[in-house]
């Protein structure tokens, strides 16, 4: 049940479209997908992971109204662990929502669960 949430959830962000049409056709989808291997997806990471969906879209418009209103000529990378576990799927998700926003961009994910993220900015610190 969790993997089709996020699944969904992934589908909505896509498409940007929450019409009931659109809904149907992501959760057919969703449900049609063969399954990932691996553990299922708890509830407490599904809450966290979907809380974060609904967080990136605010966050991506206005960084990308940063990014017009104002140069971002430094850049930077910093590694750090996955957050919400080792599911194929969650994985999958945390990369998407990191690399979503017009800001930060992933440009590794390692054997150790770590995954490297490319930043700019508009001062440098």
């Amino acid at each position: 049940m969790g993997s089709v949430l996020i699944r969904l959830c992934f589908w909505l962000l896509l498409t940007a479209d929450i019409g009931p049409a659109n809904i149907c056709i992501g959760l057919a989808a969703a449900v049609l997908i063969p399954k990932t291997p691996g553990k299922p997806v708890s509830g407490k990471v599904l809450t966290a992971v979907l809380l974060q969906c609904l967080r990136a879209v605010p966050v991506a418009y206005l960084q990308a109204a940063d990014m017009v209103i104002r140069r971002h000529r430094f850049e930077y990378t910093e590694t750090h662990p996955v957050r919400f576990g080792f599911n194929p799927l969650v994985v999958f998700m945390e990369i998407f929502l990191v690399t979503f926003t017009p800001k930060t961009l992933v440009i590794n994910f390692d054997k150790h669960r770590h995954i490297t993220v490319h930043h700019i900015r508009p001062k440098e610190k």
